[in-house]
């Protein structure tokens, strides 16, 4: 049970007017929060997760296509716009300075191994 008093109390005439004027009240308290929560959504700072999320680059996969194709031999350089091509040329570029740096990391990291005495796991 719900009610813990052990008199029962009768809803009179008065406390029926009570309660109409509270949720009458009430009710324009509930719109004005609602209207509130309204206008907090549409000044919604993004969450974590959005800011999180790796935006896909679309000039760049277009590219990475480009440049499978013409290494396939589907696309010549004489079908390519001047400004794909620098683009392609930039993309090689980028790709090459990567290799460069994940030889030198992998470089190091063998001769600290050896110095260790240890023989690195190779793919």
């Amino acid at each position: 049970m719900n009610n813990k008093s052990l008199i029962v109390y009768e809803k009179g005439f008065f406390y029926k007017i009570k309660m109409f004027f509270k949720n009458i009240f009430n009710k324009e308290k509930l719109q004005e929060s609602n209207d509130y929560k309204y206008t907090n959504k549409q000044e919604k700072k993004p969450s974590f997760s959005d800011e999180i999320k790796i935006k896909r680059d679309f000039e760049k996969e277009k590219l990475l296509k480009m440049q499978k194709d013409y290494e396939n031999g589907l696309i010549k350089e004489e079908d390519m716009t001047q400004e794909q091509v620098k683009g392609i040329e930039n993309l090689y570029i980028e790709q090459i300075t990567k290799l460069r740096e994940t030889y030198t990391e992998y470089k190091y990291k063998y001769k600290s191994w050896q110095k260790r005495g240890q023989t690195p796991f190779l793919p």
